[in-house]
């Protein structure tokens, strides 16, 4: 979709939630329940009808449900406001987009030949004549969602605590004029759309939390951190992880090699795939790239990148067994893409096999995702829904791995009680109750759970008793099956599957009893156990588009005990457990903030998970502007995990990696430029670089630096770096001490101008001493701003919030510069008599001063400086 209907499509789905959302605030007013929580005793409420009463305590236990994360009562009714009008905005979105593609009756669009009613209203009220108008519109859309509800429930179901209410016949009708009048049924007919209105949907929301300027919790995260990934970025990542797995398999996987009858010792492609446009004709090639429909996963992966050398030898397995994670798989995107290019492994793999019935198996063997949110979720299965109809309509969706971690698990009476059911197998019942304990806020960290950590050692104590029984051959033990259940000895995959089957059982009586409360309880814990099944599996490929940045409370806690390496930004945590859960040869595909290619607090993630366990074999540096509505620079990186560490790799198995420079193409022509690579020999592509990444290592912190040279790396551990100390160097002598300086904590108080005192109360060992600027100076750093320094600065060590750092190192002569700038950090002389700050740190010289000073105002050391620190942030340890 072009920017131009995204923006109409922004426009609608803004006024869509404005009118869902005060719709339902009055629906839940007519119960006594207000928007700030507050609820009316029902003997207030004379106009409620007996049925009414009930369907109020209902709704009572659906908020209350949502105060398990400790929200408020305004919060949570809030919160159930928000979830209750996208669900239903989803269901009305789903049903226009199902019947522009002819898998429903009409249910949404109204046409003047049915008397301006939908053909099912129509039908509807032919059949009922007595039913009085706003319940055929109401009964009609309960029909529908009834009818697809069977395929799909998790969108579709009218009986869940978000079916409680009911809009107004009048709100349905402007809802359905802006959905069918105001947006064409062209974008209808676009696989995208499911994902813009997700994002869309957000907008407002996080324009309201950027402006609160509070902090996170787990509600806000999928608003503020999640954006659509671009349909070219989906392309890319699964065209060159899951369609290289395929043609690997098949020995099809076509690399670039050195070419021996070129006389300038260049290279060429040794392609083997099957049926590709030829290159020459460029018109053809270039449509190819832009619209591939081929029938085979070799033309039908057209941003296919072939890498530096041949591809190894990998051990082929049924296409049934390949498995495809999405761990924050919001609308479904990647899932959607790689459901065509799974199509294609199957045909391939199983000729035999009805092409009516891939579909199916696609979503029962293949897909798999989680996400917090359950708006997201439920897009994305009726996303894939919508994907597996378009190959066969008559297809009935059996299965979808598709699972929402945002459980909310409430104590009590209701846990006790499932938990009884397990009174005969105490190992299990205590299994569960850990399991109940530990994912009671699942929705705070999702997919980032570790069950491993968590339960290693009572599986492994479980497998040890089986171990010995077996061993030990006791008479009865090893074989009786209830004798090993009673001695703890339960298989992890079998004692999922039965706590599972126990939710099941628990959800399917409390219905029987129309127990509200017991549902909700086994819905919620039937979500962690979804959970723990998705995460306990490895994955061939990892397709991923997480979070960056900002964490809830409870998150940053769990991650930071969880994930002590990358606990920094949450994106970095999803990096981790990428390769936790990838199987070995397995691939990642990801597309992230670009901060981890160089900055320090990465350099363990780059150094001893990337680099030595999952090597980079293909990275876009596509910089700001690919996520529509995000600021951040963006990388979109292919790893590839590796058998053993990479650190001691020989010459001939070197970790060869492909980097596109995209970082100064024009926003929106990022993909065209991409395109243009694609198309030219791949000897004169002037935004390719093809490095051995375990060349970084020679570099201190281990940069993603591919516009480097391996001849300048060197010269890293060729020479002494400029502090030994800092550099933890044990050899080379000594240049220069680094040292940071004062922070006053409150600068307004201890901080002055020249011109602001007395001159006389100016210099050494007065009240008044100089500090040097942290702003860009040439050469020579003059400074008018002066520091409270009075009786040896004994005000502001008394300050909570200052840090006095090497205070020996105070009024020496040296060099400083600016923390922050654009350009170099421009290395000045600094004279005597001054205060060194945390801006403007002091390089204290053990060489003659003029010579060192030049040195490091020269261009090379710019240039390796800029290695380290692409936001032009330069702290003590980068120089």
């Amino acid at each position: 979709m072009n920017k131009e209907r995204r923006n109409n499509l922004r426009r609608i789905v803004g006024e869509c939630r404005r009118l869902l959302e005060n719709e339902i605030a009055t629906r839940l007013l007519y119960y006594g329940i207000k928007s700030d929580g507050r609820r009316m005793n029902l003997s207030q409420l004379s106009h409620l009808t007996p049925e009414d009463h009930k369907t109020r305590k209902l709704l009572e236990a659906a908020i209350e449900k949502e105060k398990v994360a400790g929200l408020t009562d305004k919060e949570a009714t809030v919160r159930y406001i928000r979830e209750v009008s996208f669900t239903y905005l989803n269901r009305f979105a789903a049903l226009r987009a199902m019947e522009v593609r002819g898998l429903i009756k009409e249910t949404i669009i109204r046409r003047s030949k049915f008397g301006g009613r939908s053909l099912r209203e129509r039908d509807i009220a032919e059949s009922n004549p007595s039913l009085p108008p706003d319940q055929v519109l109401r009964k009609s859309l309960i029909e529908a969602c009834d009818e697809v509800g069977k395929e799909i429930k998790i969108l579709f179901d009218t009986k869940n605590e978000f079916s409680l209410v009911f809009s107004e016949d009048r709100t349905c009708k402007e809802l359905i004029r802006l959905l069918t009048e105001e947006i064409t049924e062209g974008d209808w007919q676009e696989d995208e759309i499911i994902g813009w209105i997700y994002q869309y949907y957000n907008e407002e929301a996080r324009r309201e939390f950027k402006k609160a300027g509070r902090k996170p919790t787990a509600d806000d995260i999928p608003v503020i951190n999640q954006f659509y990934t671009p349909h070219w970025v989906v392309r890319v990542l699964t065209d060159n992880t899951l369609g290289r797995l395929w043609l690997e398999m098949q020995g099809r996987c076509p690399y670039i090699t050195s070419n021996p009858d070129n006389a300038d010792g260049g290279s060429k492609i040794v392609e083997s795939r099957i049926g590709l446009p030829n290159p020459k004709d460029s018109e053809t090639f270039q449509n190819w790239l832009q619209n591939p429909n081929g029938e085979t996963v070799d033309t039908f992966c057209s941003y296919f990148v072939p890498l530096k050398n041949e591809p190894p030898l990998r051990e082929k397995k049924s296409v049934r067994d390949i498995k495809l994670l999405d761990p924050a798989c919001g609308s479904g995107h990647f899932l959607v893409y790689a459901f065509d290019v799974l199509y294609r492994m199957y045909r391939e793999d199983e000729p035999g096999t009805a092409e009516s019935d891939i579909p199916g198996l696609v979503l029962e063997h293949n897909l798999f995702g989680i996400d917090i949110d359950l708006r997201a979720v439920q897009l994305a299965a009726l996303a894939l829904y919508l994907k597996a109809k378009s190959y066969n309509p008559d297809i009935k969706v059996k299965k979808l791995n598709l699972v929402v971690a945002d459980a909310r698990i409430i104590d009590g009476e209701r846990r006790d009680n499932f938990l009884r059911q397990f009174d005969e197998d105490l190992p299990l019942k205590k299994l569960c109750a850990k399991l109940l304990e530990d994912l009671r806020n699942t929705m705070d960290i999702g997919s980032l759970y570790r069950l491993r950590e968590h339960f290693k050692p009572y599986f492994e104590d479980r497998k040890e008793k089986l171990r010995q029984a077996e061993q030990a051959s006791l008479p009865g033990l090893a074989s009786d099956s209830e004798q090993l259940v009673l001695e703890g000895i339960v298989p992890q995959k079998r004692t999922l599957e039965k706590i599972w089957e126990a939710f099941h059982q628990f959800e399917r009586e409390a219905m029987e009893r129309k127990d509200m409360g017991s549902m909700l309880f086994a819905t919620e814990a039937e979500k962690s156990v979804g959970l723990l099944t998705s995460i306990t599996q490895k994955y061939d490929v990892v397709l991923m588009n997480p979070p960056y940045g900002s964490m809830s409370k409870k998150a940053k806690e769990y991650c930071r005990s969880q994930f002590p390496t990358t606990a920094n930004d949450v994106y970095a945590c999803f990096i981790e457990q990428a390769f936790d859960v990838t199987a070995i040869s397995g691939f990642i595909g990801m597309l992230t903030s670009s901060s981890f290619m160089n900055l320090g607090t990465f350099e363990t993630l780059r150094r001893d998970i990337i680099l030595d366990k999952c090597a980079p074999v293909m990275l876009l540096d596509c910089g700001i502007g690919v996520l529509d509505g995000a600021i951040v620079r963006t990388a979109a990186t292919i790893l590839h995990c590796s058998t053993s560490s990479n650190r001691h790799l020989t010459p001939a198995h070197r970790n060869m990696c492909t980097f596109f420079r995209l970082i100064d193409v024009e926003t929106g022509k990022k993909e065209l430029v991409f395109q243009d690579l694609l198309s030219e020999p791949e000897t004169k592509r002037s935004r390719e670089t093809i490095m051995d990444v375990n060349d970084f290592n020679l570099v201190p912190t281990s940069p993603f630096i591919y516009w480097g040279s391996k001849k300048l790396f060197k010269l890293f551990s060729k020479h002494a770096p400029l502090d030994v100390d800092l550099a933890e160097r044990s050899h080379g002598k000594r240049i220069a001490s680094l040292k940071s300086g004062l922070t006053t904590g409150d600068d307004k108080r201890f901080l002055r101008l020249t011109w602001e005192v007395d001159s006389e109360s100016i210099g050494v060992s007065k009240k008044w001493v100089p500090r040097p600027l942290g702003l860009y100076e040439i050469f020579y750093s003059v400074s008018d701003l002066l520091v409270n320094w009075n009786d040896n600065g004994q005000e502001i060590k008394e300050h909570p919030q200052s840090y006095v750092r090497n205070e020996s190192f105070y009024f020496l002569p040296g060099l400083t510069w600016a923390r922050t700038s654009e350009h170099a950090p421009g290395i000045r002389l600094l004279p005597p008599g001054c205060i060194i700050g945390d801006r403007t740190p002091l390089i204290s010289p053990a060489v003659p001063l003029w010579g060192l000073t030049a040195l490091l105002n020269s261009s090379l050391l710019s240039y390796l400086l800029l290695y380290f620190s692409h936001p032009r942030h330069w702290e003590v340890g980068h120089l």
